[in-house]
């Protein structure tokens, strides 16, 4: 079956992973698997709770400060950009600590072999690859390796961030980074968007934002709760394709976001009838 929005077809899909094609987040069973290398795990899962614990609170807290002003000069560029001293930081104590030293690369295939998929992925993207539409993954995950593994034969590309390896193939604790922030993602979709067709990128978070909002057909999947508060702080148009599988030539174009709830919602709206 030719793959291919109605009367709008692709030629290259860019996704986020975590959340995204993922059931859930990946980060914890990377730290869970670093956890049992370590004698004091229970000191080591207490240090690692409270890493997570001040991330989430902060970016929660800033969300709140800005949806609780009503300046009508800002700007979601400047929004997106307020959480990358959150995410540097969080970094920084996540390699400080060192909480993915002593994975191997085996570890990190077996965790991407066992990451559970949302329902329909594999059918859209084989869908697509027998349609020659390109494939690529852009996360903010911290191991390349376990997308590939839990991807396989299912995208072409991944850009992502790299975990430090050691002569013995063991993780130092240390991440190469490449894709930490929201403009981070829109400057790699920017440089490897299609040259000779239209792109689709889709993701579930805020850090997909400038992505989605600068592809050709940008889509939002799931039902993230900051996600929805900005897109109506921001006043963003949105089109729920889980509720208008019709064809409007009108919400194809860069600026509106397109919400489903599922990728089967998406491969109804990418297979013609």
């Amino acid at each position: 079956m030719n793959y291919g929005v109605k009367n709008y077809p692709i030629a290259k899909l860019i996704a986020d992973f975590d959340g995204t094609v993922t059931q859930k987040d990946t980060i914890s069973p990377l730290v869970l698997a670093a956890a049992e290398n370590r004698s004091n795990q229970d000191q080591f899962l207490e240090q690692w709770e409270q890493v997570v614990q001040w991330y989430v609170s902060q970016q929660e807290s800033n969300v709140q400060r800005w949806i609780a002003t009503s300046e009508s000069s800002n700007h979601l560029i400047d929004f997106l950009e307020s959480f990358k001293p959150i995410e540097e930081e969080s970094l920084r104590r996540v390699t400080q600590q060192k909480f993915l030293r002593g994975l191997t690369k085996h570890d990190l295939k077996q965790l991407g072999r066992n990451v559970l998929k949302r329902e329909g992925v594999a059918k859209v993207l084989k869908g697509l690859q027998a349609s020659a539409v390109e494939i690529e993954i852009l996360s903010a995950n911290w191991s390349k390796t376990l997308i590939q593994s839990a991807m396989g034969e299912l995208c072409d590309q991944i850009w992502t961030n790299y975990l430090v390896f050691d002569d013995f193939n063991k993780s130092t604790g240390e991440i190469r980074q490449n894709v930490t922030s929201a403009q981070d993602k829109l400057s790699f979709f920017e440089r490897h968007r299609s040259k000779i067709g239209k792109t689709l990128y889709i993701g579930d978070s805020i850090t997909d934002f400038l992505a989605i909002l600068s592809a050709d057909i940008g889509v939002l999947i799931g039902d993230n709760h900051v996600a929805r508060q900005v897109i109506d702080y921001f006043g963003i148009s949105t089109v729920s394709i889980t509720n208008n599988l019709e064809y409007n030539p009108e919400i194809h174009r860069p600026g509106i976001i397109l919400l489903i709830d599922s990728w089967l919602d998406l491969e109804d709206f990418l297979i013609p009838k």
